[in-house]
């Protein structure tokens, strides 16, 4: 394979892992005004379970795309080595690494508290771009 049609495949890629972290984000407006829902004492949309379950579905989902997102910038790191785009790159891929550890913190935090019945759906759905 050329490094035409790697970059090729990974824009795709980047296509299809941004698509999907949009509709986490449409997710997670969900749980929000869902979260909402229980503040102001009306009907959920969700049951608490199926909150913690659909947050615990999308909270792995993007930790998956960020990890494909930093797999992206490291492929364009190893790309840009010896040019002028070196250190941006490798900017690029710090900044992809803090994303993707915050994700992973994020998950075990909703992992941890999953089976919890203290009314830790808040802290399921905090971050929701994380």
């Amino acid at each position: 394979m050329n490094n035409n049609d790697e970059d090729l495949l990974l824009v795709n890629g980047q296509i299809i892992a941004s698509s999907l972290f949009l509709i986490t984000i449409g997710i997670s407006i969900v749980l929000l005004y869902n979260q909402k829902l229980i503040l102001e004492n009306k009907e959920p949309i969700l049951t608490e379970q199926e909150a913690l379950d659909i947050a615990l579905f999308i909270k792995v989902l993007a930790t998956i795309l960020l990890a494909f997102f930093l797999y992206t910038s490291v492929k364009e790191y190893e790309r840009n080595k010896n040019t002028k785009k070196e250190e941006d790159s490798f900017i690029q891929v710090i900044a992809s690494s803090l994303v993707l550890i915050a994700a992973i913190i994020t998950l075990f935090v909703i992992v941890k508290n999953y089976n919890s019945r203290s009314n830790n759906l808040d802290i399921s759905i905090d971050n929701p771009e994380i």
